[in-house]
């Protein structure tokens, strides 16, 4: 693409005089039908010409003006064009979108802008932090005789680096709550899936089977049964009571959790 070019003082003076040197032409030309480009653009020359210098100097002055503004807005576009492509270099080279970083940073509130080379050295200190800690859950892991790395592991890894405390903290207040959580809900929906299960089995079996099981039930086993059977949708119920309770605390939970990441961007971000 051509490098653009700020409008000259004639230029300009055209553009305003364009309109009565046109009409200027229909006079002496009235027989003809379109306008002669050449020969307009000699009358704009002669107008030009027998400008006053005064006249010519503003302008000479807007041409300026023009070229100033244009000079401003090309360097802008480059210092745009080199942000772009920084970030698409640093999309490559690190590990994090730079624009969740620069999220992370200014969650805290006093922070109100932050520098591009810092957000990038944030950037990847975040990635070598997650490396090591990666890398100690993994020997935690190990050690255990596993090669899954668990939040117990993670946990581990952090309790040896005083400087890891706080994350530790986090994890055992926010994270592990809602671990185990859903640990629960699994549980309880294994569990319900398996009664489900039992009593698709009850109702599809053979009338003679359960006329066997009802006279078995009857001859020494029928309170025993229905004292299951009570177990079974006593324990359905309070399962579904606790997941209730368990719901109604995990907003409170969630904004904790909201408030814990900015202090743990504040961590990172204060001198």
């Amino acid at each position: 693409m051509p490098p653009r070019r700020a409008p000259t003082a004639y230029f300009l003076f055209s553009h305003d005089e364009r309109a009565a040197a046109t009409e200027e032409w229909r006079a002496k030309h009235p027989d003809k039908q379109s306008v002669a480009v050449a020969e307009v653009a000699s009358i704009l020359g002669e107008r030009w010409r027998a400008l006053p210098d005064d006249a010519k100097a503003r302008y000479q002055e807007q041409a300026a003006a023009r070229a100033a503004e244009l000079a401003e807005q090309v360097a802008q576009e480059e210092v745009e064009r080199e942000e772009h492509a920084e970030a698409q270099t640093a999309a490559k080279t690190f590990a994090f979108p730079l624009t969740t970083v620069k999220k992370i940073i200014l969650a805290d509130s006093e922070i109100k802008r932050v520098a591009k080379d810092a957000a990038l050295t944030l950037n990847k200190a975040c990635e070598l932090w997650l490396g090591a800690l990666a890398a100690g859950a993994a020997g935690a892991a190990r050690d255990k005789g596993r090669r899954t790395v668990r939040l117990e592991d993670l946990t581990q890894a952090m309790s040896q680096d005083p400087a890891l405390y706080f994350c530790r903290e986090h994890l055992a207040t926010y994270v592990q709550p809602e671990v185990e959580e859903r640990q629960e809900e699994r549980k309880a929906a294994l569990a319900a899936a398996k009664k489900k299960q039992g009593e698709a089995e009850d109702a599809g079996a053979p009338e003679g089977g359960r006329a066997s099981g009802d006279e078995n039930a009857q001859a020494g086993g029928g309170e025993g049964g229905v004292s299951s059977a009570r177990k079974r949708s006593g324990g359905g119920e309070a399962a579904e009571g606790a997941s209730a309770e368990k719901k109604k605390a995990k907003v409170s939970k969630r904004e904790a959790a909201a408030a814990n990441t900015r202090s743990i961007a504040t961590f990172f971000t204060k001198p």
